[in-house]
């Protein structure tokens, strides 16, 4: 620790107060040491200044992560809920807000999906998707109508439960076409 006494008597006294406030980057005795010169300097009482600033910044940041938990938490069992319930709408982008405002009045329940997961579900980024309850869907389509807005058909489940069968029924038929092939070259 001596050699860290000497050398931090000649440290600025942000220097110091740099090792006290970031202790993960320091040994022990450095902390110790930087602790003691700053005593010796008399800028104890500023340190526990900066110490409870940082403190308080510490606390506040922890807060706003939690709430950002909290906040993403909420929004994605919407999606999750909405997402089940099978009604998906797509909207140009540019009718977003008219769309949105009418649902609101009408206390229409919704989820609007965010760029993640239109991503994921490979959707034209000109447009908006929002997810529906069913039995929300006609008072939706009477706001389509209001407003005179352009959506696609609206995708159910099981519309793209047929989809992917259709798609697994086309791969078992092209399988069993070359298993035949195969099959058939080599009896022959």
């Amino acid at each position: 620790m001596d050699e860290f006494l000497e050398t931090y008597r000649t440290f600025e006294k942000e220097q110091l107060f740099q090792i006290v406030l970031f202790p993960d980057e320091y040994k022990e005795e450095a902390i110790l040491a930087a602790k003691q010169v700053i005593t010796e300097k008399g800028w104890k009482r500023e340190l526990d200044k900066a110490l409870e600033q940082q403190n308080i910044k510490e606390q506040e940041e922890q807060e706003q992560y939690e709430q950002d938990v909290i906040d993403k938490a909420e929004y994605y069992k919407n999606y999750v809920e909405l997402k089940n319930e099978g009604i998906s709408f797509q909207i140009n982008k540019e009718s977003t807000v008219l769309f949105e405002d009418k649902l609101i009045e009408n206390n229409i329940e919704f989820f609007r999906a965010d760029k993640q997961i239109i991503s994921e579900l490979n959707y034209d980024e000109d447009c908006q998707t929002y997810y529906l309850k069913k039995t929300d869907y006609e008072k939706a389509i009477e706001i389509k109508k209001e407003l005179g807005l352009s959506m696609p058909k609206p995708k159910t489940k099981l519309e793209k439960n047929t989809y992917i069968l259709a798609i697994i029924g086309f791969a078992v038929y092209i399988l069993y076409e070359l298993y035949d092939l195969i099959y058939t070259k080599t009896i022959h």
